[in-house]
């Protein structure tokens, strides 16, 4: 079991954050930080209880949807992380928001024009154009049809819309929580930042 613990709802969000760190060349192994995918968000509270300071007692972090966010905060004040916790004071606790979905973040990150090359590139084109031409997408914004695919695909798109990002423009949730589980590793590792890389060295 790892010493920090980073909790995410589904399986395309740890997808996206285990890439990312790969990307940012941070090893989660080495400094004991494991990517969870709880299962769903309902599922967050039992496993706060379970891992978090009422149970086991392993450092807990956390990423969510922000329509996701009121049953998050209520998790965590049930399970003895806090009380009368706000959208900023859970991120004082290490768990960070989306503004709406991971998917929406990511779009507006790396862009639609690029997310459309993906999509051509996995051989989804076809199915893309003929879902614009369904009656509940045809005078949709092409942001709100090309997000209406990334839906059916999440879990396959997200590492390619990781490896799409550009490192400057790296959605706030996903580097606070990476942020917040490699800065404090128990002296194991520091971090030193240049820009939006960092990379990891051995303490002496």
């Amino acid at each position: 079991m790892a010493q920090t613990m980073v909790l995410v709802e589904g399986m395309s969000d740890r997808l996206a954050l285990e890439r990312l760190a790969s990307r940012l060349g941070y090893d989660l192994d080495a400094v004991d930080v494991r990517v969870v995918d709880v299962g769903g968000v309902t599922n967050f509270r039992a496993n706060l209880i379970r891992y978090g300071p009422q149970g086991e007692g392993f450092r807990i972090l956390g990423l969510c949807d922000e329509g996701e966010g009121p049953i998050v905060l209520r998790a965590l004040q049930e399970s003895g992380m806090g009380s009368d916790l706000t959208r900023e004071t859970m991120a004082a606790v290490g768990f960070f928001m989306c503004e709406g979905e991971l998917e929406d973040e990511l779009l507006r990150a790396v862009g639609v024009p690029a997310v459309l090359r993906i999509i051509e590139q996995q051989g989804n084109l076809r199915r893309f154009r003929t879902l614009q031409r369904q009656l509940a997408y045809r005078d949709a914004p092409l942001t709100v049809q090309v997000r209406h695919l990334m839906t059916q695909y999440k879990i396959a798109y997200a590492p390619l819309l990781i490896d799409a990002l550009d490192l400057a423009d790296i959605p706030h949730p996903l580097t606070a929580v990476l942020d917040y589980a490699l800065t404090r590793c128990d002296g194991k590792f520091r971090i030193l930042a240049s820009g939006p890389k960092r990379r990891m060295i051995a303490n002496p």
